[in-house]
């Protein structure tokens, strides 16, 4: 069978931009492992068809309508925050590297909303991928969504016997 669903909000989001290994000079901001697996689901494209962390008024529309747009349904905000000194000068338009705790960078995030909250500045915006953080357990069944569905066209098993 090689006949697949649509992806939510009808395209596949692939985060993937050539060019990104340059950006060594932008101002970086370090992950903890929640930040860290987040931004993997956005990346892999779990989180299709986000493109990146939400701006206050995509948050705000998922509080209360559970709902991206009119059509479709999200239950959470997706969100990024940071008690790091960096953020404090970033605004609008800024690139961010993001990185794991190792240094290794992930991600640019370029900033479209800055908030400031309890717990942090909020920052949202586009993420694009540099790499996808790197793991040494379970490799046979970490797998992106492009991954998966050409594993689904083929007929091959997602499970090695």
């Amino acid at each position: 069978m090689t006949q697949l669903i649509t992806p939510d909000g009808g395209a596949r989001v692939n985060l993937i931009r050539p060019g990104q290994r340059n950006a060594l000079n932008l101002p970086s901001l370090d992950l903890d492992w929640r930040q860290q697996c987040e931004l993997e689901l956005l990346m892999s494209g779990a989180y299709s068809p986000l493109t990146g962390f939400m701006t206050r008024a995509q948050r705000v529309r998922v509080e209360i309508d559970r709902q991206l747009d009119k059509r479709t349904f999200w239950p959470l905000p997706i969100t990024f925050s940071s008690m790091q000194a960096a953020p404090a000068a970033l605004k609008p338009g800024d690139r961010v590297a993001l990185r794991d705790a190792e240094g290794f960078m992930l991600a640019v995030l370029t900033i479209s909303d800055v908030r400031e909250a309890q717990e942090g500045r909020h920052l949202g915006g586009a993420v694009t991928r540099v790499a996808l953080p790197a793991h040494s357990d379970f490799g046979g069944l970490r797998a992106t969504l492009a991954e998966l569905r050409a594993r689904r066209c083929t007929g091959r098993s997602t499970s090695s016997a």
